[in-house]
């Protein structure tokens, strides 16, 4: 069993010049190796903390099957903080009661998804940071 984060093993591996892409997104045409993936899930983990997230703290994420998923949840791991990982078809009633529930402080999201009906939900005051991914 491993005693590592993943986080932790990734800066490992980052720290390695081998080139080979250890993650690979064909529908976005992206891959990573260790050192760019380390990089991306840093800029992240700047990111959040900057949102004023802390150890403990829940976001959420409703994206697709995207690099930036992955990326967070990496991100999650270098802060400390919690991924709240929500279906991309929720139905908005489910979709406040899981955000509740949770007590998400912020949330990444896609608007390929729920486009207008989910935008009324954000938009009526819900007390979370949005922060919108371009698709």
């Amino acid at each position: 069993m491993l005693k590592q984060t993943i986080y932790e093993l990734l800066t490992e591996m980052g720290e390695d010049e081998n080139e080979n892409q250890i993650l690979q997104f064909p529908d976005e045409d992206k891959s990573f190796t260790a050192k760019k993936l380390l990089e991306c899930v840093n800029a992240a983990a700047r990111g959040l903390l900057a949102s004023g997230l802390k150890h403990g703290d829940r976001f959420a994420v409703c994206i697709s099957n995207r690099s930036e998923w992955a990326i967070l949840a990496v991100a999650a791991s270098a802060t400390g903080t919690i991924m709240v990982p929500i279906n991309t078809s929720v139905r908005q009633n489910n979709l406040r009661y899981f955000l509740d529930k949770a007590g998400v402080k912020l949330i990444f999201y896609s608007w390929t998804y729920k486009h207008a009906k989910h935008q009324k939900l954000f938009s009526a005051g819900f007390k979370i940071e949005v922060q919108h991914l371009n698709d």
